[in-house]
């Protein structure tokens, strides 16, 4: 398969002032390091969903990777070009704000609160050149109608303050889509949407790919990953600690976070606990643990794990993972098969 995105060893660091001297002298005393050496592919036509709890330094990978973020590291290859040493007006230039679209967690960062929402989708499709005038609009209107906003000419002169958090949402994506993009990078696109109205916009989503558009997707929700994803990369204060096939990833997990993550899906058939319970939260990477920086949390942490980075294990099929003491082949998760 093609690669159409390829990140390696990728640094997202943020500076921390410890006074105003040190921030007016420009001298950080220290850093958080919010992406801390993630490596990641994505082919063409590929879906991928990058999983973890909050404060993993997944939405920051995501803004690196459409610019919005100057990463401190690392190189991030889209269709050969390597975009994180781009400025932004290389970024218009080159169609790149057309070909790599972001869906943001919350839509309001995105809409201007002043102008109709229809209005702006057209003027997406006409600033960057795919229709203008007349087609513009219809496309516009074709747009918010296929995300299930209806009818389209109402809310099209509808403002993002007139909408609910869940139709804001679809305007952000059913913009994303007008403008048919190589690459949709979207952050928790339906955390803000009805349940009932989820699995439709997934499925949009999924039609896109199914064209030939890659989806990089931000979740914390390791079960919509498995059902919608290619692959699945897990992670965790700052790195990859596993990637593979979607079913690999939730069937037969290596790594204890991944194993927490999926034994943590709610069942509606058992109200027994979690086979892998973890306590705590994601600790701040302005402090990362030393060693394994998932030990303090892990319940097969030993000494060994305390005082060693584990090195990456890949298998056969791409399967990768990062873990002294990997749990064996045979899973500990048994979803139910798809399709």
């Amino acid at each position: 398969m093609h690669q159409l995105l390829t990140i390696e060893d990728l640094k997202v660091y943020y500076p921390v002032y410890g006074s105003i001297a040190s921030r007016i002298l420009g001298k950080p005393t220290a850093y958080v390091k919010a992406v801390d050496g993630v490596s990641l592919a994505i082919g063409r036509g590929e879906w991928v969903s990058v999983v973890g709890e909050s404060g993993s330094g997944k939405t920051t990978l995501a803004k690196a990777i459409v610019g919005l973020l100057k990463p401190t590291a690392g190189t991030i290859l889209f269709d050969g070009i390597d975009v994180a040493r781009l400025s932004r007006r290389d970024w218009r230039r080159r169609g790149l704000r057309r070909r790599i679209q972001l869906v943001q967690q919350d839509p309001l960062e995105s809409l201007d609160p002043m102008m109709p929402v229809g209005e702006q989708i057209r003027e997406a499709l006409e600033a960057n050149g795919v229709a203008r005038g007349g087609e513009a609009r219809r496309k516009a209107l074709e747009a918010l109608e296929d995300v299930g906003l209806t009818p389209p000419e109402e809310m099209y002169k509808r403002r993002p303050r007139q909408l609910s958090g869940g139709q804001r949402q679809r305007v952000a994506i059913a913009r994303a889509l007008a403008l048919e993009p190589d690459l949709i990078v979207a952050d928790e696109p339906v955390s803000m949407i009805d349940v009932s109205l989820r699995a439709s916009i997934l499925d949009l989503l999924d039609k896109a790919r199914r064209r030939g558009t890659s989806v990089l997707m931000i979740t914390h929700d390791i079960a919509t990953a498995w059902i919608y994803s290619d692959r699945i990369a897990v992670m965790y204060l700052g790195k990859i600690v596993e990637e593979g096939s979607s079913n690999s990833v939730a069937r037969d997990p290596r790594h204890p976070y991944t194993a927490a993550l999926v034994t943590s899906v709610p069942s509606l058939a058992s109200r027994k606990p979690p086979k892998w319970p973890v306590e705590g939260e994601v600790p701040s990477g302005l402090r990362i643990p030393g060693g394994c920086r998932f030990h303090p949390r892990c319940p097969l942490a030993t000494s060994e794990c305390k005082e060693r980075e584990p090195a990456e294990t890949v298998e056969n099929g791409g399967r990768r993972y990062r873990c002294i003491h990997p749990l064996p082949p045979g899973g500990v998760w048994k979803p139910p098969r798809r399709g």
